[in-house]
């Protein structure tokens, strides 16, 4: 196999006159590695040393289709990863003792807009009961809205996550919102 000097080759292209210098590798795992390098860098918006995607933290803004909720002593986090256009999320909101709901339905924000977003699902967790529920999401191209499955209805009907749906909220309850999307 020939061995060229960097830059030794190159052609001009036929379209636009544009000069291209290929480049040749010593063997095909490096080779390879090269394309690796290329890939994680042009699917991922963040990568870590290894290649791996990074996490990157996000605050959801917790509102209400009515009056203004209040976080108090309350966390609300999130996270996401994103990989072109395609965007993995999880969001959680827990209860503290001086967190308040106001009246309406709760809404939350996506870390990055994106086309209509439906299907996502939460858990919802009632600490004095030791009881879960699960609930479905759906949304706009930022915000999304999440409902909870009535029990024993037919057919299958939803309320909206409020104040006292699907329980009435305390400290150390919490939603947990998960779900992936096309970013805009």
């Amino acid at each position: 196999m020939a061995t060229f000097p960097a830059g030794a080759i190159s052609f001009t292209s036929k379209s636009n006159g544009d000069t291209i210098t290929p480049t040749f590798f010593n063997s095909p795992q490096d080779e390879i590695a090269a394309i690796e390098t290329y890939l994680r860098s042009s699917l991922f918006s963040a990568v870590n040393s290894s290649g791996l995607p990074i996490v990157t933290n996000f605050t959801p803004t917790w509102g209400n289709t009515g009056t203004a909720n209040t976080l108090g002593n309350g966390t609300l986090t999130g996270n996401y990863i994103q990989m072109g256009k395609l965007v993995f999320f999880e969001s959680t909101l827990l209860w503290g003792s001086t967190t308040a709901s106001g009246s309406g339905i709760w809404t939350f924000t996506v870390p990055v807009a994106g086309t209509p977003l439906f299907g996502f699902s939460a858990i919802m967790y009632d600490g004095s009961a030791g009881i879960y529920y699960n609930g479905a999401v759906a949304g706009s191209t930022t915000t999304v809205y999440v409902a909870e499955a009535v029990n024993n209805a037919t057919p299958a009907q939803f309320a909206g996550v409020a104040t006292a749906v699907p329980f009435t909220w305390a400290t150390s309850d919490y939603i947990y919102i998960r779900g992936w999307y096309f970013a805009s």
